[in-house]
């Protein structure tokens, strides 16, 4: 019992904490649906500048993007919780390349303190002991010459003292004075003009190689362009087949346009895309903006397209034409926010309409338009697209 009481504790642990991040889950999701994004862009130009400073918050300082434009100045940045995410990545960035130069100084110094020092970069003190062991090497090379002097004068007395008729000794003689070959200590170990020719041969391998692989690509581009040549006048021999597939995909277009089925899915479509612009379009634009052409008359035709809209604009921008020369200002504060939750209603609304899949599947071809048109003309009891 002791066992099963503490093993149904543990799931009972385990399930809270299970259910402690799945509400932890839905609850980031719901905010991140419900909260709104609001976006803030400043503009200021004149004649010589421009600028432009904009943000986009969620939850006021939970999340925040800002940008900055500036002339040819770029600058972006991410806030979580107040701590810019792109400086720490530049930072440990930074750090970690510092990091492999400090490893690979160290191997750099080990190198070069292994080569031999030359007399320039030597002390006197390290100049003096190494003359030491080079008298005491010529000290010794002088009496290894004398006992090798000594040793052949001796040779040859004896040589003098044995008989001539006694050819066995002569042989031994020669024997004794025939030099002895000298042990190789190491087979595989290569002089430096059989490295040299070892590195020219590679070197030329490498030379081949590449000599290969242009030819290929030659060939490749040769094949290519005979390829296009050949489709060109098979193109042009077959042009009038060419057009007739044209003509047939804007015939099956007119059709598609004319259904009742495309009608249906297009006020769809337009009136969820207009609620969605009215929704993301800014709620505050304040600030002025002047704006002049080089031509006078078409200041006045931009000022008539301005008039069409003026009952829209917003009350606190003004907009001030020069007709005497090219110019544009402006110091303006846009302001908007958007809720997710209804881009997401309404792209829902969109899809779910039937008649919007049905002309998804018509334009894949997973429904052919014939029997889209024969099924309307059998609901209307007429023929509509004049068949």
């Amino acid at each position: 019992m002791a066992v099963l009481s503490t093993l149904l504790h543990v799931l009972l642990i385990i399930g809270k904490v299970l259910l402690v991040i799945v509400l932890a889950v839905l609850a980031i999701i719901l905010l991140l649906i419900l909260a709104p994004y609001c976006y803030k862009v400043q503009v200021k130009a004149d004649k010589e500048h421009f600028r432009a400073d904009g943000g986009l918050s969620w939850l006021w300082f939970v999340a925040r993007l800002r940008f900055h434009l500036q002339d040819n100045e770029k600058d972006f940045e991410v806030y979580l919780l107040g701590i810019p995410v792109m400086r720490m990545l530049r930072f440990i960035k930074g750090r970690k390349k510092e990091k492999n130069r400090e490893q690979t100084e160290p191997a750099g110094k080990a190198s070069g303190s292994t080569e031999q020092s030359t007399p320039e970069t030597m002390n006197a003190a390290e100049v003096k002991e190494q003359k030491i062991p080079e008298e005491k090497t010529a000290e010794l090379i002088i009496e290894q010459k004398t006992a090798v002097e000594s040793t052949e004068s001796e040779e040859k007395q004896e040589a003098e003292s044995v008989p001539h008729n006694l050819s066995d000794g002569r042989d031994t003689i020669a024997e004794s004075r025939e030099p002895v070959p000298e042990q190789k200590t190491d087979v595989n170990q290569k002089t430096p003009p059989e490295q040299k020719r070892e590195a020219k041969r590679q070197r030329a391998a490498a030379r081949e190689q590449k000599r290969a692989a242009r030819e290929e690509k030659r060939e490749m581009r040769k094949n290519a362009h005979r390829q296009k040549t050949e489709a060109k006048r098979s193109g042009k021999r077959s042009g009038s087949g060419k057009i007739k597939t044209v003509l047939e995909k804007v015939r099956w277009g007119v059709q598609l346009i004319r259904t009742e089925m495309f009608q249906e899915a297009f006020g769809v479509v337009k009136t969820g895309g207009l609620r969605v612009l009215k929704h993301i379009v800014p709620r505050r634009i304040k600030g002025f903006i002047r704006f002049g052409l080089n031509d006078p008359a078409r200041t006045g035709q931009v000022c008539g397209i301005l008039a069409l809209l003026y009952p829209k604009m917003p009350e606190k921008l003004e907009v001030i034409p020069d007709f005497q020369e090219a110019c544009f200002e402006a110091d303006t504060v846009i302001k908007g926010r958007v809720f997710l939750i209804y881009l997401i209603v309404q792209g829902v609304k969109i899809i779910l309409n039937k008649n919007v899949r049905l002309l998804i599947k018509v334009v894949r071809n997973k429904v052919p338009l014939e029997k889209v048109i024969a099924a309307e003309n059998r609901r209307s009891g007429g023929n509509k697209n004049g068949k």
